[in-house]
């Protein structure tokens, strides 16, 4: 009783609020602003939806050797944290995922973290892997070798900075 008293109250103020921005918007300006988009835009829904099922498999397939969460509810708190991550510095609200899985999975905050930190480590590599094969297909050969040479530099000096005493130092 409690609970669908709570889902009801949620659904009257998220209502309330949407008529109110949409009377004080105006739904002729609503409707003038939705048909100016281009096309194809609205396929970039249906994409960022997989693109979210592929992150949720990601972090599912990390947290599986810590403790086997439920796919679909692994999918809410992810949804969650990317909203907060909508609206935060740095998308740092993603990291909210942890805070779920702390109340809801009894996932301790610092494995939580840990994980959605890997995730995103990850993430990182996978892109500048694919970056690196972007260079040498269509930078000629020496602009590619040089960016390289920065990028090897970097990851060495992230990997010092992280991996050894300096950062502990510095906390």
């Amino acid at each position: 009783m409690k609970k669908s008293l709570s889902f009801l109250m949620k659904l009257v103020i998220s209502i309330a609020i949407l008529s109110f921005l949409i009377l004080k918007a105006g739904p002729v300006n609503i409707y003038n602003s939705l048909i100016q988009i281009k096309s194809f835009a609205f396929f970039s829904i249906p994409l960022l939806f997989i693109l979210l099922i592929i992150g949720t498999l990601n972090v599912k397939i990390l947290f599986s050797p810590i403790k086997q969460i439920n796919f679909f509810k692994l999918f809410r708190y992810m949804f969650v944290g990317w909203s907060l991550g909508l609206f935060t510095p740095g998308k740092i609200g993603e990291f909210s995922t942890a805070y779920f899985l702390l109340k809801k999975e009894n996932i301790p905050l610092g494995k939580g973290v840990s994980v959605l930190l890997l995730d995103k480590i990850i993430t990182l590599l996978t892109l500048f892997l694919l970056a690196l094969l972007g260079f040498y297909l269509f930078l000629p050969k020496i602009l590619f070798l040089s960016i390289f040479i920065i990028l090897i530099l970097f990851i060495i000096f992230i990997a010092i900075f992280f991996f050894t005493e300096v950062l502990r130092k510095l906390i």
